[in-house]
């Protein structure tokens, strides 16, 4: 009754300044309350960069279909048919059909602790987000501890001086950001009431993450048949007397084979294998091979197409990932806005933009960043051989984080205000200097708490799946047991993590935009979720005073002296 009392009497009526009237303009005054407004008229942005990621993953798709799914069918036939004959007996045949049964009560088990695990611990940070993210600061502690003692003990105190650097700096972050922990569980509050107001966004990561496995199953079809193309004929079992051509990171080899004696208990062939090298040919009594270095252009052509490979592949899941990121702004907004918002923040006019007229600034933002994740997945790979490439993979690293950041950024805005990605960088750039707040928004605290808790809820549901199959296994044989409970923890532990992770993403891009949306009109908060702001205001006056002042916002907003503490 309060908030509709409060909504009935207070209008926020200001309107949107465009970037085009107000991106060269610094006025002395901090700018006024900017109400986004979405200009459909103005078309699709950034189109071209949509329809060159379709045709992009059309060619994906009809690589792997064409290339690929013959030489999976080829490679399963293969090893079909030199699978070593063996009488199963009618109890080995049970007892396997029991494990896979026990295993698949673990991991329905394992689903539901994640699910439910994952539940309570969002309406765990909507009550008490401060002591959530105290408490995973000290549990990292408590294990980089735990960690040096260990080592101590078992293996030698040289081998403590790394973790204790860790732990050490570790000490020194934690005293640093302490006293900011209620400021950060404020955004992380604000965040949780969005998404508890909007929970249907869930489903639409949910989606999304089932469109990012099909996207991997198609790329890896694209991966094997492009490889098998490259490679020519591979075959991986070669039986008596069987010629066999092979063509693996750029050496050929054509060679026979005949039984060879194997010392089982030793673990090595009784007869000498000899060093094969470059432009060698290298003999065995029974084993012959013709090895020779493929030209350097070869070498070169694989490079690049590996590039293409490792492009394609992160231009697919980042653009993916960040519709996720770019709907769940849109709810904040709609949460933050109301009805002032009118129909443009909807979870389905969301969703449709996202797929439609702002696709192609989530696809271009996406291949930015997946062009510098490409180089330095290509850097590491010669890092091991090259100092240069050693270096550059540490910059590349760099600038990735730095692109991933200012992408997050911008795709708030984005959805906020319908802008091209070009613009949208520029425009939160331009309001976050006019706040004088580019210093605030690099608060890593709520990240490092919400990765603490997917390890968790990933933990949590691993114990649960393993004591499951322990109690249903126990009168087992001990060490298909012991492989069992292990299979059933690693993927309990996975699917935890996987449904922790989902929400956790999508509080992340909420709180991101709590930023935003308070640097653009604080007012509207007021006229939808008073109490809120009322939180915020204090949390900026308390730990960020002059900045608040330097903002305006102290002399337009209402004075909340006497709120509740923080």
């Amino acid at each position: 009754m309060t908030d509709k009392a409060f909504a009935n009497n207070t209008i926020v009526t200001v309107p949107f300044k465009s970037y085009e009237d107000g991106a060269s303009k610094n006025d002395d005054l901090p700018p006024p309350y900017e109400s986004p407004k979405i200009d459909f008229s103005s078309g699709w942005k950034d189109r071209w960069f949509m329809i060159i990621f379709w045709l992009h993953a059309l060619i994906v798709l009809v690589i792997g279909l064409v290339l690929g799914l013959p030489v999976l069918n080829s490679v399963y036939i293969h090893a079909s048919s030199n699978l070593p004959d063996a009488n199963i007996t009618d109890e080995e045949r049970n007892s396997f059909d029991r494990y896979l049964g026990v295993l698949a009560y673990a991991l329905g088990g394992a689903t539901a602790v994640g699910g439910l695990t994952s539940l309570a611990t969002f309406f765990l940070l909507q009550l008490c987000a401060g002591r959530v993210i105290m408490c995973t600061l000290i549990i990292v502690i408590v294990i980089e501890i735990t960690l040096v003692v260990v080592l101590f003990i078992t293996v030698h105190w040289v081998a403590c001086i790394m973790p204790l650097i860790v732990l050490i700096i570790t000490l020194i972050f934690m005293s640093c950001v302490w006293k900011r922990i209620p400021f950060a569980e404020v955004h992380l509050r604000v965040g949780c009431a969005a998404l508890h107001s909007h929970p249907s966004v869930i489903l639409i990561a949910l989606f999304i993450f089932i469109v990012q496995f099909l996207w991997f199953i198609c790329w890896f079809l694209m991966v094997l048949g492009i490889m098998h193309a490259m490679n020519g004929p591979m075959v991986l079992v070669a039986n008596k007397d069987t010629a066999v051509t092979t063509d693996i990171y750029g050496t050929s080899s054509l060679y026979t084979t005949k039984p060879m004696p194997f010392n089982a208990n030793r673990y090595e062939t009784k007869r000498p294998i000899y060093g094969i090298t470059q432009n060698s040919i290298s003999y065995n009594t029974q084993h012959k091979s013709l090895y020779h270095r493929e030209p350097q252009d070869n070498q070169v052509l694989r490079s690049i197409v590996g590039f293409l490979l490792l492009l394609s592949w992160y231009w697919g899941a980042n653009t993916f990932k960040n519709i996720v990121h770019f709907v769940s702004a849109c709810t904040l907004g709609r949460w933050w806005f109301g009805n002032n918002g009118e129909q443009q923040y909807l979870l389905g006019t969301s969703t449709k933009r996202a797929f439609t007229t702002n696709f192609g600034t989530i696809s271009f933002g996406s291949l930015v960043e997946a062009l510098v994740k490409a180089a330095r997945s290509s850097a590491e790979r010669e890092s091991r051989s090259n100092i240069l490439a050693c270096v550059a993979a540490c910059l590349l690293r760099i600038l990735e984080k730095m692109i991933g950041y200012m992408n997050d950024w911008a795709f708030i805005y984005s959805a906020l205000t319908g802008q091209s990605y070009i613009e949208a960088s520029r425009s939160f750039i331009e309001l976050f200097k006019k706040r004088g707040w580019t210093m605030i928004i690099n608060d890593t605290l709520i990240g490092h708490a919400l990765g603490m808790i997917n390890l968790m809820v990933g933990l949590t549901s691993a114990v649960n799946g393993g004591v499951l199959v322990y109690i249903f296994t126990r009168n087992s044989i001990e060490g298909d047991a012991i492989t069992t409970i292990t299979i059933a923890a690693v993927l309990g532990f996975l699917i935890g993590f996987l449904f922790s992770s989902i929400t956790t993403t999508i509080l992340s891009s909420c709180v991101r935009t709590v930023f935003v949306c308070f640097a653009l009109n604080p007012a509207a908060l007021g006229a939808t979720h008073p109490e809120h702001l009322q939180r915020l205001t204090k949390a900026w006056s308390k730990f960020y005073p002059t900045e608040f002042t330097a903002s305006g916002y102290v002399d337009q907003l209402p004075n909340y002296n006497t709120v509740e503490n923080i």
